[in-house]
This record gives C-alpha cells, structure tokens and sequence, in this order.
C-alpha cells in the first residue's frame, strides 16, 4: 500500500509540476500562546526545520500573533551555518511588520518580491525579530527555542546570526509560521501595472526584464508557458537567457514560438512557450526573461515607464535566430531602463529532476512537514 501511495503521489506531482501547496515552517501563529516577553528587543529561531530541496522559492506569506503596537516584528528564514546548533546564516529576510492592534496577522507577498534560492537541499529554520512595545507572543509547549535579548536586528540574506543569549531554550514556543513554494515564474508577469505600448510603426524591439529574474540551481529545465499583456498588432517571440562569465553578454537559452497578435485591444494572452525549450544548466545561475520581435513588426507587449524597475532594452536590435546566440551588452541601447514589460515565462525542472524534488518533498511529508491548515 505504501509503495502504492508513493507512486501515486510522484505521479500527481510530475503531472501538476509541482504546483505544490504552501509549505509552512514554523510553529504556527494559532498556538494558543498566551504570555510575552518584557520590554526590549527579540529575536527568536525555533529549531524545528523544514528541509527543502535544490530550487528558487517564493516566499508568500508571513503569519503571527501579537500584542502591543508600537516597534517592528521581521520575519527571517535561515540554514545552520556548520558551526554549532545555535549558529545560522539568513537565506531570506523579510520586511518589517508593524502591528496596529493585538492578535493573529497574516501578511501576503506578491509572488516574484520576495525570494530565494537553494543550490542544494537545506534544513530550513523559520525566525523573528521583535522589538518596541510590538510582541510576538508565545506559550510553553515543550520545543526548543534559540532566544536572544539583546540581539541585532537581521536585514539581509547572508548575515550570520549567533551569539543567543539563551541557546536552546526549553519549553519555550513562539507564534509565528512562513509560507513558501517553488517559484516558476520569470518577468514581471501580467498583473504588473502597464499603460501604453512602444511607439506604433517604430518597429521591433529586443528587451530584457533585469528586475524580475530567478536563481536557479543546476539541473535541466523547460520553459513551458509565456504569457503577456498586448496593445497593438504585432508579433512577438519569448526567451530566455542568463549572462556569460564575464558579463559581456547574455546567452540564449531557450527561445520560444512566435506569437501573432492580431487585435490592437488590450488583452491577456498566454500559452505553450514551443520552440527550443529545453536547457540545462551545470550551476546556480540567475535567470532572465526577455521578449523580442521580428524585423518589419512592433512590440505588441504594454508597458510601464517609470516602475521603479529596470528592463535592458535596444530599439534596433538584431535578430535572435537561435539558442547559444550572444547578446552583447554593449549593443543595447537603453541599459537599465527605467521600464517594465507585462510578460513573463514559466519555468519547471524536466522530469527526471522532478522525480528528484517529488521524493524530497514525500520525505518531508513523512517526516516533519505540515501542510497548510
């Protein structure tokens, strides 16, 4: 029967590829916890890990109950660095919350602003910082706690955090969880604001979303989906690229079909990437979304000027015939151009890495994870 439910279980991954629900780390916001600390700053990692595998991940949501309404509470996510039980390194920390009355909160993220990457497989620890008259409350469920009184506050991935001023605190547990799942997407997607389109008749364009981009461990992947918000008449073919070594150029890795948009009505459009989808890749690598469109043709994509991100884009560009085709960086005209495109492109490992990931999250199933109530 196990062996049953196991091959069952790898097969609905592989056939949803991995649209996995939330996997929560943490004890939970809905504890019952019913004490708090003092006066003073905070910072607690609960060691209980979720183990995840090789993968980008987005962080989608930050739950935690709370008293008191004057200071901060940020969650963070972190490895043990190899050093002792109580000595870790951030992957991923979040922004600041600020309670405006007592209780349960649940916070959501846009998926694609907050994120991280894993090159391999990695015990996860979920953790908060506190401070001001803002509590993350707790009870006195036997766990262990990592506590620290007078700790400094976490801002970034890749800061140590070490030196507890109670390591391994018993009996001790505090009510907060982080919602994560793998993360597909690249580009700034459809939901993106967008407002107009390039100029009508200005002809094609070649742009690259610098912004919106994904961390992906090595492996083998295809790009199964691309998906935009189109304006005008036009045709357009979606790709993907990552940098050379020596950050000249970018590379092709994968080039989709070209999609015919025949309505000048705005609409969303999305469907089989096609073409040349397949690609591996023998390192973590960061991952770009771009779009291009034949000579004789304009960009039918919208846009937002201004967005508060960045898109390398080239008005005269050349063609992309193929993939492995360099992109100099020197022939784009408008480096990091204030400018956001409405597309993105959806990306999962092939099967075989699929397989991989599955059993890893049966594994964690089994032993440890707790779904999402």
């Amino acid at each position: 029967m196990k062996v049953r439910l196991i091959v069952a279980f790898i097969a609905t991954l592989s056939a949803a590829h991995l649209q996995a629900d939330i996997m929560l780390i943490g004890p939970g916001s809905d504890i019952g916890a019913t004490q708090v600390d003092g006066d003073g700053a905070r910072l607690n990692i609960t060691r209980v890990a979720t183990n995840l595998t090789a993968d980008a991940y987005n962080v989608v949501e930050f739950s935690v109950d709370t008293t008191g309404t004057s200071g901060v509470v940020r969650p963070f996510l972190a490895i043990q660095n190899g050093l002792g039980p109580a000595e870790y390194q951030t992957v991923w920390v979040g922004p600041q919350f600020i309670p405006t009355s007592d209780g349960i909160h649940s916070i959501s993220y846009t998926p694609g602003f907050q994120k991280f990457s894993l090159a391999s497989a990695a015990d996860i620890y979920a953790g908060v910082y506190h401070n001001g008259t803002s509590k993350v409350m707790f009870n006195t469920v036997p766990t262990v706690t990592d506590h620290d009184g007078s700790p400094t506050e976490p801002t970034a991935a890749g800061e140590t955090i070490d030196g507890f001023s109670n390591e391994g605190l018993n009996n001790r547990t505090y009510a907060y969880e982080i919602g994560v799942e793998p993360a597909r997407l690249i580009g700034a997607g459809t939901s993106i604001a967008h407002n107009t389109v390039d100029t009508h008749g200005g002809g094609p364009r070649l742009n690259v979303d610098d912004s919106f981009t994904l961390e992906l461990p090595a492996g083998t992947y295809s790009a199964t989906n691309f998906s935009c918000v189109s304006g005008q008449i036009g045709l357009v073919t979606p790709f993907l690229a990552k940098l050379t070594s020596d950050s000249l150029n970018y590379q092709v890795l994968a080039l989709g079909d070209t999609v015919d948009v025949t309505s000048t009505e705005i609409q969303t459009l999305s469907g089989a990437f096609g073409g040349d989808n397949v690609f591996t890749l023998t390192e973590m690598t960061t991952i770009y979304a771009g779009i291009t469109n034949p000579t004789g043709s304009d960009n039918p994509v919208r846009l937002q000027n201004a967005s508060g991100f960045t898109t390398d884009h080239d008005s005269t560009p050349v063609t992309i015939s193929s993939v492995g085709q360099l992109l100099a960086l020197s022939d784009f005209n408008n480096l990091d151009l204030q400018r956001t495109y409405a597309f993105s492109i959806t990306v999962v490992p092939e099967p075989s890495m699929l397989l991989l990931v599955a059993m890893g999250m049966l594994s964690m199933a089994l032993f440890g994870h707790r779904p999402r109530r």
